[in-house]
């Protein structure tokens, strides 16, 4: 699999005149670079490009099996990379719902106890009837808003 980086160093050395040049330009490539332009891409490019890229190896004396299993493991990383970024879109794609549905959580959950807590700041007078009645409507009423918002959030978290 031939990257972009690979394409445009290729065009780097064409780009360039023969002889020393060449050697000057192979002495700055990495051992991965080196390795397509003498296997890979040989066809490619002028015979003294070749000869240069063949006189560098031979100088580096690196492991051409080593190469490989880095430039595998680079294009695995890169892959994987991409498979990530399809997921993170994914992700973020679905954040408006999950604020929507934090919120409704939230709402369910305190909305009710707001009543509750309102019902029993009734305090009974000696001199008025029983408050029990208010009391009772207000946990009916607080009951009733438990289920109508636990309705809802149940339908947001369906859609």
């Amino acid at each position: 699999m031939i990257s972009e980086k690979t394409i445009l160093f290729k065009k780097n050395i064409n780009s360039f005149h023969m002889g020393n040049e060449f050697k000057s330009v192979m002495e700055k490539r990495s051992d991965y670079e080196l390795l397509v332009i003498t296997e890979d891409l040989r066809s490619e490019y002028q015979p003294e490009a070749v000869a240069a890229a063949d006189e560098e190896v031979k100088k580096r004396n690196f492991d051409h099996d080593k190469v490989r299993k880095i430039q595998a493991e680079l294009d695995r990383v890169e892959e994987c990379e991409e498979e990530n970024k399809g997921f993170t879109e994914r992700v973020h794609g679905d954040m408006p719902k999950k604020q929507v549905k934090i919120i409704w959580t939230i709402l369910s959950i305190c909305i009710p106890f707001l009543y509750l807590i309102y019902s029993l700041l009734f305090k009974e007078d000696n001199n008025s009837k029983s408050i029990l009645p208010e009391r009772l409507i207000v946990l009916l009423f607080t009951f009733a808003n438990i289920a109508i918002i636990l309705l809802i959030t149940l339908l947001v978290n369906a859609f």
